[in-house]
């Protein structure tokens, strides 16, 4: 199921690119995210990249944003879960567009989640 798309500019152009989340669950407690991220080349969709994250409350993807050519996702933080359902907290990596892939770049964050907004 797709939970959200996001646009940005992520490769410094002025064209935006696509960050889309799916979600996958099993019918159980577990649900998985699984994000790709597209940019138009030549009137066609191009994968510039995917990502597998984990279990809602183990480093399941909780956010995707683009801002200033940086690709910004809060996972949900481990350390801090309640049960096998969900943590109150996130972890947030920023990642820029370089040779061709994404790198991580400056320090990771950590913060609550903000349940009645999304953070």
């Amino acid at each position: 199921m797709v939970r959200s798309v996001t646009y940005g500019d992520l490769r410094s152009e002025g064209r935006e690119a696509a960050a889309v989340d799916l979600i996958y669950s099993t019918g159980g407690t577990a649900n998985w995210h699984y994000l790709y991220v597209y940019a138009l080349e030549k009137g066609s969709p191009q994968l510039l990249a995917r990502l597998e994250s984990g279990s809602r409350a183990d480093g399941g993807l909780v956010k995707v944003t683009i801002e200033k050519n940086e690709l910004i996702l809060d996972f949900a933080d481990g350390a801090r879960r309640v049960g096998d359902c969900c943590s109150p907290g996130y972890i947030r990596a920023k990642y820029r567009w370089q040779s061709g892939r994404f790198v991580e770049v400056g320090s990771r964050l950590s913060g609550d989640i903000d349940l009645g907004t999304g953070k």
